[in-house]
Formats: C-alpha cells, structure tokens, sequence
C-alpha cells in the first residue's frame, strides 16, 4: 500500500497512487489499467504484507514474523509493528543492510523505487502477457534492481 496525506489525514492511495505517480514520469504504459485490477493487486499485496480497515489485519509473511517471535527474522521487527503500519520505509526492510535502498538527497527511499522502475523494464523471460502481469513484472524488476538481490 502506498501512503500519501491528503489535508492532514492519511489516505491509502495503492496501487493506483504508483500508477499515478508513473504517469508524472511520463511512464504511461499501465494507465490504463481498469480500477477494479488495481484494487486485486492491492488486495494480493495486503494478504501478502498485512493490511489497515479500521483495523490491524495480518497476511501470510507478517504471520510468519509472528511464528519466529522473538527470533530474528529477515525483516525488521518494527515494520511489523501496528503504531509503525503508516511510516514503514520500504527501503528500510531488510536486518541486513546490503539490501536496503539507497537514500536519496532529493526525497525518501519510496522515490529511489519509483526511480529504479524509470531505469528497469520487465524482462522477456518474466512472461508478462497482460498489461496487469506486465505491471507486476515491472514493480518486482524495480524492487530487486533496488535492493541490490541480483546483478
């Protein structure tokens, strides 16, 4: 889920607020991506991760967080943290600090993902077909190239 703040309030802007964010870029080729596919990917990540309705919902990796309490665990314990829920820096993840994003002088770490998906495009080999799959491939091309988990 991507954040923003709209009149002092938190709002969710998801998966449409990247596409968005894209489209200042001038990367427009998910644009036109129907709000209702949007809205799944969101749904997919939030059952990945956990997700916020009013209230704290677990998804499968905070579920395995919870089960190596209070071992270490490959991501940082405060991300998983409910007060933390609105201020988790995706670039700030990772225990081990090869993998965690470069901060950048001009903004946070969210723009260094927004850069890294200017600079990468999917692969052939991702078999991407549909503009939806193609957007997938493009976030998670993003997220490797950032986090440094191959060269």
């Amino acid at each position: 889920i991507i954040l923003g703040k709209q009149g002092g309030a938190k709002t969710l802007k998801g998966t449409k607020g990247l596409v968005d964010r894209l489209v200042e870029q001038k990367i427009e080729d998910y644009k036109d991506i129907p709000l209702d596919q949007l809205k799944e990917i969101d749904q997919y990540f939030q059952m990945f991760g956990y997700a916020y309705d009013s209230k704290f919902i677990p998804g499968w990796i905070y579920q395995i967080y919870d089960s190596v309490k209070p071992g270490k665990f490959i991501f940082k314990s405060s991300a998983f943290e409910e007060k933390n829920i609105f201020g988790v820096d995706p670039g700030d993840l990772f225990e081990d600090e090869r993998h965690k994003w470069e901060k950048n002088t001009w903004g946070n770490r969210y723009d260094t993902f927004i850069k890294s998906m200017i600079n990468s495009v999917p692969t052939n080999q991702q078999k991407a077909n549909t503009v939806k799959e193609r957007l997938l491939a493009h976030m998670y091309k993003a997220i490797i190239d950032a986090q440094k988990l191959k060269k």
